[in-house]
């Protein structure tokens, strides 16, 4: 995962602002990953190298994340 214009998104919230959004994220891909039976291989900022057993788990929780986060979003 990864957060569109992390860095400019940054500089707009400030710190304080930015971890919160952070947080947020971890906690997001960590349910996904989880619910979909995947492990975090690392992570470093707002990236997460993340691996499935199948392709089919792999997409359903790319998928499902997606549209959890356009709903909040929009």
């Amino acid at each position: 995962s990864d957060i569109e214009n992390s860095t400019q998104l940054n500089t707009q919230l400030g710190d304080a602002r930015w971890i919160k959004v952070l947080n947020a994220h971890d906690r997001l891909v960590e349910t996904y990953v989880e619910k979909y039976r995947g492990l975090i291989v690392k992570s470093f900022g707002d990236g997460h190298m993340v691996v499935f057993s199948t392709p089919m788990l792999a997409i359903s929780a790319s998928l499902t994340s997606k549209g959890i986060s356009r709903s909040r979003d929009g």
